[in-house]
């Protein structure tokens, strides 16, 4: 077997791949359960020792597990937060095991809580009845960083963007530096004859960070006051506060 992603600092694992194939030999799904230890007769089977307990689903893997993750994925691309709800049902030797992305849910307990997390903007886990454990997972929107600017010290942010997964697009009306072949990282790379024609093509969102890299005050004087009314979360300008506070005024006179 091949590890992709974790379940568990890493003391589980192992344990849970070895044993996988054959857990699903016969049935399409089965739980486990791990804890700090209760003389389980499996003398192999991993103890916490964080003190607590966890529950993992191990699943065959099947054609409709492939259009699911496909359908996740394109909920955590989207500018919309969106609902994922996962029912386990029955034994927990071989139990059913009911998924739905952005679309409602089968039963009303599921359904509650599904409005719950939208509300609360977080996930939820919940055992709605003798038989029935809810799984209701908030994906949010997606991050987008813009950064205008194309300077050397813009490819570490936009490679640390990247890595806690945001949508990162650099821009810069130089052409010579915008190049997707400077930027591997950036989702997509931009350059214009000038910078409201550059920010015209780029997409704001509410959750949309903007950082001002590009080394230069006149650049900085234009790009401000044409972001004053798009979307956004946060603006971020670099360079001392005064430099900064010389620039919001600016753009708001």
């Amino acid at each position: 077997g091949v590890f992709a992603g974790g379940v568990s600092g890493g003391c589980l694992e192992e344990y849970i791949l070895r044993h996988a194939r054959e857990l699903t030999r016969d049935r399409s799904a089965t739980v486990l359960s791990f804890d700090t230890g209760s003389g389980d007769v499996d003398e192999a089977k991993p103890v916490l020792g964080c003190g607590t307990s966890i529950d993992v689903l191990v699943e065959k893997l099947m054609p409709d597990h492939l259009e699911y993750l496909q359908q996740l994925a394109s909920a955590y691309d989207s500018d919309v937060a969106s609902i994922v709800t996962c029912t386990i049902n029955g034994d927990e030797n071989s139990p059913t095991i009911t998924r739905r992305c952005g679309a409602p849910s089968l039963d009303e307990a599921t359904s509650n809580l599904a409005r719950l997390a939208m509300s609360d903007r977080r996930s939820y886990s919940e055992q709605t009845n003798a038989k029935l454990r809810s799984l209701v997972h908030y994906v949010p929107p997606i991050t987008r960083l813009v950064i205008l600017g194309t300077g050397d010290d813009v490819k570490p942010v936009s490679d640390l963007a990247r890595s806690l997964g945001w949508h990162v697009t650099t821009a810069d009306v130089r052409a010579r530096h915008a190049r997707p072949d400077r930027f591997p990282s950036a989702d997509t790379v931009i350059s214009a004859p000038s910078w409201d024609e550059l920010i015209d093509q780029i997409q704001f969102t509410d959750n949309t960070a903007i950082l001002l890299m590009t080394h230069s005050l006149p650049d900085d004087v234009e790009i401000l006051p044409l972001l004053v009314n798009k979307q956004s979360a946060y603006i971020g300008i670099l360079g001392p506060a005064h430099r900064r506070d010389g620039l919001v005024q600016f753009a708001m006179d």
